[in-house]
């Protein structure tokens, strides 16, 4: 059985200004540690049948200029693919939500691995996602009139 509360705190958060390639951007990042190689975290992240373990059956053309479907979620093209460190994609969830991942991945001083994952949308579209997030807060809260607990 996983520890929730210890995974949770084993994940760095942060939120900053960070570049796509239209322009400005706004990301989500989180680091992590694996006690793991890089190697291993890396197939972990980047091979069908193990991305099927953890996220989602993923199919498509997986190479650099390739595109990508994760089923139920999103689609993609792959931007930059450098093995075993770096992994950029596009993640889009229809033609006006096209965001970006990256992946990195550096061994630490243990022999295990850094993952830092960056989930970065373009400026423009920030308000818009900000928008959508409030909504649902508003209208899907605890004692809203529309939660999901209260029916």
């Amino acid at each position: 059985m996983t520890d929730a509360p210890n995974e949770f705190s084993a994940v760095h958060r942060e939120i900053g200004d960070y570049p796509v390639a239209t322009g400005a951007g706004r990301s989500l990042l989180l680091r992590r540690p694996y006690d793991a190689s890089v190697q291993d975290v890396w197939h972990a992240c980047t091979t069908p049948e193990r991305l099927g373990r953890w996220l989602a059956p993923v199919t498509g053309d997986l190479a650099p200029g390739g595109t990508f479907r994760v089923e139920g979620q999103a689609s993609g093209r792959i931007l930059v693919c450098q093995e075993p460190h770096l992994l950029k994609v596009t993640w889009e969830y229809g033609p006006d939500s096209v965001t970006e991942v990256e992946l990195r991945l550096a061994e630490n001083a243990d022999g295990g691995t850094v993952l830092e994952l960056r989930h970065t949308s373009p400026t423009e579209t920030v308000d818009e996602i900000a928008k959508v997030v409030d909504f649902a807060v508003q209208q899907f809260t605890p004692g809203s009139r529309n939660s999901p607990t209260d029916h």
